[in-house]
């Protein structure tokens, strides 16, 4: 013979068992977990917090069941299958299995705070057996077990197995996929904030009939879809965009016109900061680094995260600022500077000096608009086309230019690099050859030389042997051409001359020249007059005519000289007679 008696209803059983049969139950009852029978026993039952929990105990929880901090650290929620609470919450749960939740009958709201998730994904299919019957579902600031390998909850899966929510809270700092939000299809109230959702996350909620969206703290930036109707609280955004930013090295600002802007609700704009429309260009003047872009997790760290990005301030819904940000990731873009441009004068050239570097390699180059000479000169006979950046022409001298050019893009950003450009004299096709105007001359005349056969641009010095002016120089023009012009003075000995012209790489040519003792009307010492002055000797540019001369310190002493010269011959030629 067996007999059993239960004394009440949630006291401690007595089993007598004669002759074999089921054993009596644990001490515990049927829930193990000490916390959680605690909180049962405590803020239901209303009685010690150790005491047994039996099965009619389970089947007779119809209040709400609310397991505070206190109870933290449950980690199994079996035997509590069946009761018929509707409404649970838990704060600090440790269990991971939450399938005894799940066979609730008449579970109605059910809410988790600070919850340990083994893994990046929460997957709702173990909460399948409430679909039927939960309305609400509250998930808030989940965290991971302290031995935990795995990331932290990146994901929900699932949630289509509670079609009949209307309530929905998942603050769970860095979620960024929600799975089947788009099937929940009678959702009044959301809130999803302190996420990493992005636009097309939460473009699923486009047609539930909301009346309550609260997104604070999400990554979007695209609210087109969002009714004019619920109300919406879309502040604090922070959306990290991956189109990047070409940026002029040691810029505290850039100026562009992203594609991917910010969208107000309901098609209406977005505002930047201080009330202006975000449309147009934007001038984005807060530059911040890839550690302070992710701190305090308002945006979701890149797996390639870039140096800085630039950020501006925008509002979905009205001109007041709410601190919602777009951040867009930053490429810096440098002009190239070239110490080695090399021409030939005299030759045509075509060069593209300007070239850029960047500081990664970037989704789309620099895009100049203009270009512009900012400092320094270019050679003579070069220009700058200000709409491709190319130098062109014929250089016209051999020499060195330094010079800066910026180049500059559609809204103004601008990169600039200094260049330098060598002309270097050009080939000559023919040996130098000189030649005089005139074989004979005498004080006060000009006599012009003339040179060919030199390089284009070559620098030509014209030296007279005897001495009778000062080494004189001048540049080759664009056919190898120049032309001295040689005032004659009284420091010219009467006599045969040779004028070299000598060539910086081309060679020398010589001619020659006599200059005439001065005529009997000045007397039988001949001599012209000692107040003459000629003119200072200069060179000319590009094959004008260079002139030179000396002054007449010593005019009287040259006369007296010449007066000598003249009385010698006339002697000599007596004594022949």
């Amino acid at each position: 013979m067996k007999c059993a008696k239960a004394v009440g209803v949630g006291v401690v059983a007595t089993a007598l068992t004669f002759g074999g049969g089921t054993p009596a139950l644990a001490s515990t009852g049927v829930i193990d977990d000490a916390q959680l029978r605690s909180c049962i026993n405590t803020e239901v039952l209303k009685r010690d917090a150790n005491a047994p929990i039996l099965h009619g105990d389970v089947l007779g929880l119809t209040a709400a069941l609310n397991c505070g901090s206190r109870y933290a650290g449950i980690t199994s929620f079996e035997g509590l299958q069946g009761a018929p609470t509707q409404n649970v919450s838990f704060v600090g749960v440790a269990a991971t299995d939450l399938s005894p939740l799940g066979e609730l009958p008449k579970l109605k709201g059910l809410m988790l705070t600070r919850p340990v998730v083994e893994g990046s994904n929460l997957d709702l299919q173990q909460l399948a057996g409430a679909g039927d019957t939960l309305t609400r579902f509250e998930l808030l600031v989940p965290g991971s077990a302290p031995d935990a390998a795995a990331a932290p909850l990146t994901s929900i899966t699932s949630l289509d197995v509670l079609p009949l929510l209307t309530t929905l809270t998942v603050n769970a700092a860095g979620v960024s996929e929600l799975e089947g939000l788009d099937a929940l299809s009678h959702l009044k109230d959301v809130r999803l904030g302190g996420n990493a959702l992005g636009n097309e996350q939460l473009a699923q909620l486009e047609g539930a009939p909301l009346k309550n969206l609260h997104l604070k703290v999400n990554a979007a930036n695209d609210f087109s879809w969002v009714a004019a109707e619920p109300s919406a609280n879309l502040t604090s955004q922070r959306y990290l965009s991956a189109e990047e930013l070409l940026v002029p090295a040691g810029a505290q600002s850039v100026t562009a016109n992203p594609t991917d802007r910010a969208l107000g609700r309901a098609g209406a704009p977005a505002f930047l900061a201080g009330g202006a429309p975000d449309q147009g260009d934007l001038t984005l003047g807060q530059f911040v680094s890839a550690q302070e872009l992710t701190r305090d997790g308002l945006f979701a760290a890149p797996a390639d995260p870039y140096d800085s990005y630039a950020t501006y301030e925008w509002s979905a819904s009205s001109a007041t600022v709410v601190d919602s940000v777009s951040a867009f990731p930053i490429v810096t873009v440098s002009a190239v500077g070239d110490a080695g441009l090399s021409a030939v004068a005299g030759q045509a050239v075509s060069l593209d000096p300007v070239t850029f570097e960047y500081d990664r390699q970037p989704q789309r180059e620099f895009e100049p608009e203009t270009y512009v000479l900012t400092a320094g000169a270019l050679p003579g006979g070069v220009t700058l086309d200000e709409s491709t950046g190319r130098l062109s022409g014929t250089p016209v001298a051999a020499g060195t230019s330094t010079f800066t050019v910026a180049a500059d893009d559609a809204r103004g950003n601008r990169v600039a690099a200094e260049y330098v450009l060598t002309v270097a004299p050009g080939l000559s096709a023919s040996a130098p050859a000189a030649s005089v105007s005139a074989g004979d001359v005498r004080v006060g005349d000009t006599l012009t030389v003339h040179g060919t056969g030199f390089a284009s641009g070559e620098s030509v010095t014209a030296t007279f042997a005897p001495a009778g002016s000062a080494p004189v120089t001048a540049l080759a023009d664009g056919r190898g051409r120049v032309s001295f012009a040689i005032a004659i003075t009284d420091e010219f000995d009467a006599g045969a001359h040779t004028v070299t012209l000598t060539g910086d790489t081309s060679g020398a040519a010589a001619a020659r020249f006599t200059v005439l003792a001065h005529s009997a009307g000045g007397g039988e010492n001949g001599g012209g007059s000692a107040e003459d002055t000629a003119p200072e000797s200069a060179p000319s540019p590009e094959g004008e005519l260079a002139t030179t001369g000396g002054g007449k310190g010593i005019a009287a002493v040259v006369a007296m000289t010449l007066a000598a010269v003249g009385t010698s011959l006339v002697i000599r030629s007596r004594r022949r007679a």
